[in-house]
């Protein structure tokens, strides 16, 4: 099951279904309050597109780091340079991957106001599990692929 926690518009239900992922958890619901409740959704990857306004990103890094799940964050590239970035993932003793599209994206304002180009580049922070370094394999700082 794929998670995503910050409800926009919807769409991304139909974006994922559009690429064969049909078991999708997308409601209105309030994150934050959810993780204070611990009432975080049953789901097996976390894949969002965060606010990036106030602390949203530090606390949806912490939850993520903090959780043995698979998450997928869709971040500013500048992120991964912040103090808060090293912390938590040393912290944790997380090591993510960062996957980095080859255009950059251009966003669509949940309100239909209109896309824009934001003034710096979006990367792919993801955070991967036992099970799914297995399954697809890690590669280290060597060049080799971890066994």
């Amino acid at each position: 099951m794929i998670y995503d926690p910050f409800y926009c518009n919807g769409a991304v239900v139909k974006h994922l279904n559009s690429l064969g992922f049909n078991t999708v958890k997308h409601e209105n619901r309030d994150f934050y309050a959810d993780v204070k409740n611990n009432t975080i959704p049953e789901h097996d990857v976390l894949v969002t597109n965060p606010p990036y306004s106030g602390d949203s990103k530090e606390r949806v890094l912490e939850f993520c780091a903090a959780s043995s799940k698979t998450w997928m964050l869709l971040l500013p590239n500048y992120v991964a340079t912040k103090e808060y970035f090293t912390q938590t993932m040393d912290k944790h003793d997380r090591k993510p991957v960062f996957v980095v599209p080859t255009e950059s994206y251009v966003y669509e304002h949940p309100q239909g106001t209109g896309k824009d180009a934001p003034p710096f580049y979006s990367l792919w922070y993801c955070g991967l599990n036992e099970a799914s370094d297995s399954a697809l394999g890690v590669w280290n700082a060597g060049g080799k692929f971890a066994e």
